[in-house]
């Protein structure tokens, strides 16, 4: 199994116990939280490239939109139509048939790109998991890129699972909204 059938399989796994309460989430809950400062995104593949990423084609590897390109890529094996500046994501991937663009910090979604249109460029990180607690988002386990705004890549630094309690996340990440892809029919 390739490593993007291994990381689909475990967001997919990661989905379908979501959906379910008591032990199954608990377990869940319990695998992210093992993840927590490790790096689980294949920052080696295709999907980082200048050949399968169109952001790193414009030279902005190390960047938010680089990352974020790529994880979404690799997850969920679409490439996004555009990489603009991280503040016009929702907008420009609003027509794109393939994907569900939700708008509004309540809306969140996994996985999904959390974009926030704040600031000169806005900046985008991707939300690998969601634990809830009484049918409410509880924690938010998360990955970025370029959060200190250096423009590099730094190995051990960026990419490494985050989480923070929703209400937190909303009030630091600012999301203006979320790009999932559509459920396949």
């Amino acid at each position: 199994m390739n490593t993007f059938s291994k990381c689909r399989l475990v967001c997919l796994i990661a989905a379908f116990l979501f959906m379910f309460t008591g032990a199954a989430e608990e377990n869940a809950d319990q695998w992210w939280n093992e993840q927590m400062g490790r790096t689980i995104a294949d920052i080696s593949t295709l999907h980082y490239t200048p050949q399968g990423n169109i952001s790193a084609q414009a030279g902005y590897e190390g960047q938010c939109t680089w990352y974020a390109y790529g994880r979404f890529s690799e997850v969920t094996g679409i490439r996004l139509e555009t990489a603009l500046h991280a503040k016009f994501w929702l907008s420009m991937n609003d027509q794109d048939q393939r994907l569900n663009v939700l708008y509004g910090e309540d809306k969140i979604s996994f996985p999904s790109i959390a974009v926030s249109v704040s600031g000169a460029y806005g900046h985008v990180l991707f939300i690998e998991y969601v634990s809830m607690k009484n049918g409410a988002p509880d924690m938010v386990y998360f990955t970025e890129c370029n959060a200190d705004g250096n423009g590099r890549y730094d190995v051990g630094k960026d990419a490494v699972l985050l989480r923070l309690p929703y209400d937190l996340f909303v009030k630091y990440r600012t999301p203006a909204g979320y790009i999932c892809a559509k459920p396949a029919e």
